[in-house]
């Protein structure tokens, strides 16, 4: 509805995509509850809601302003894209529905916005799918957890991949209940991240 206000409509689907940008922050609170259960630490409520700033807070900060910016830019990048092909006009979710499924003048559009939003999940997979378990197990930096993660990806490509299409599918299926379903699945999939690390990682 806030998109509709400021006439950015069409930032919907973007918006819906950038949450795989900030997902893995967003769930560190779990990586730390899972950790906790692992290691048979006390699950204290003040303890887990300040993992953030307690284990390597600075370079977690530092890894989640890395994922902001990414997340910015793909947002930029989006606007610059529709404004390209359809002008600085605003267009409902019904109108680009009808649009896209009427013409075929979109096709380009939905392409080059596809390969483009592609890349930067790519992207952002590779450098953050492990990165936060592992600045929270670690006294490491953050770019030596990006490198950690990315070769993680590269030495396990069809089980990463396997993964990076089941988060997509949850996200796709949290967007539809207008993210509700995330009370639910979120839980499930910080768990699975932090064994995955686990199971990555020596």
């Amino acid at each position: 509805m806030l998109l509709t206000v400021f006439d950015a409509s069409f930032l919907v689907f973007p918006i819906v995509c950038a949450f795989l940008f900030f997902g893995p922050l967003a769930a560190i609170g779990l990586y730390d509850i899972s950790r906790r259960i692992e290691k048979d630490i006390p699950l204290e409520q003040a303890s887990i809601l300040t993992a953030f700033t307690r284990h390597g807070g600075k370079q977690t900060a530092m890894m989640g302003i890395v994922l902001n910016l990414l997340m910015i830019f793909w947002l930029k990048l989006a606007m610059l894209l529709f404004a390209l092909f359809f002008g600085l006009k605003d267009v409902n979710a019904l109108e680009m529905v009808e649009m896209f499924l009427s013409t075929t003048e979109t096709i380009p559009f939905l392409i080059i916005g596809g390969l483009m939003g592609g890349f930067l999940a790519v992207l952002a997979f590779m450098i953050s799918v492990i990165s936060f378990p592992f600045l929270l197990d670690h006294d490491a930096d953050f770019v030596t957890a990006m490198i950690t993660s990315s070769k993680a990806c590269m030495v396990n490509p069809l089980t990463m991949l396997l993964w990076g299409l089941i988060l997509v599918g949850v996200t796709a299926l949290s967007a539809v209940t207008l993210f509700t379903a995330l009370v639910v699945i979120l839980p499930v999939i910080g768990h699975a991240s932090w064994h995955a690390y686990r199971d990555l990682v020596d």
